[in-house]
């Protein structure tokens, strides 16, 4: 059973030597939560803690989390936290609003730089070392996207 769960999202360009690795959404202790969504998804039980997610798979789990954002719907669902309810909600919460913009870059309805400047803002965001020196680069990148820029949602489930 996993004590922390998440999605990142990493941006890769092997032509520019870049990366980036950003956490959009994290859980510590949630397991009734990740067993919705690893239900949602089909890979609960599998032996595997890390997979890609598509457009489909941010949706799913987007729906799951605004679902939970309601105090009433956490009590009845008994989600099997250590976290208060009242903590437990205001966490979804604010884990809903950070996929809703990942979800809104999949859609096209922000850009890439404002998808990366919410990234930026985020608590949980983490980078590679020399992000800062990076910093250059990646505005070239924004400017004028290589052809090989690869944009990956992950999800994890860690022991």
């Amino acid at each position: 059973m996993g004590l922390d769960n998440g999605i990142t999202c990493r941006i890769t360009s092997k032509e520019k030597n870049f990366e980036r690795c950003y956490e959009i959404c994290y859980w510590r202790k949630y397991w009734g939560l990740r067993d919705n969504i690893l239900i949602e998804l089909d890979h609960y039980g599998e032996d595997c803690y890390e997979w890609e997610l598509d457009e489909n798979d941010i949706l799913s789990i987007k729906d799951i989390l605004e679902y939970f954002c309601d105090i009433e719907k956490v009590k009845e669902a008994e989600l099997s936290t250590i976290w208060n309810n009242e903590d437990e909600v205001e966490w979804i919460k604010k884990q809903y609003r950070q996929i809703s913009v990942a979800f809104d870059y999949l859609q096209n309805k922000i850009s890439l730089k404002q998808f990366t400047d919410a990234l930026n803002s985020w608590q949980w965001m983490f980078t590679l070392e020399g992000w800062k020196k990076e910093e250059e680069l990646w505005q070239q990148i924004l400017e004028s996207p290589p052809d090989d820029l690869k944009i990956v949602f992950e999800f994890y489930d860690s022991y």
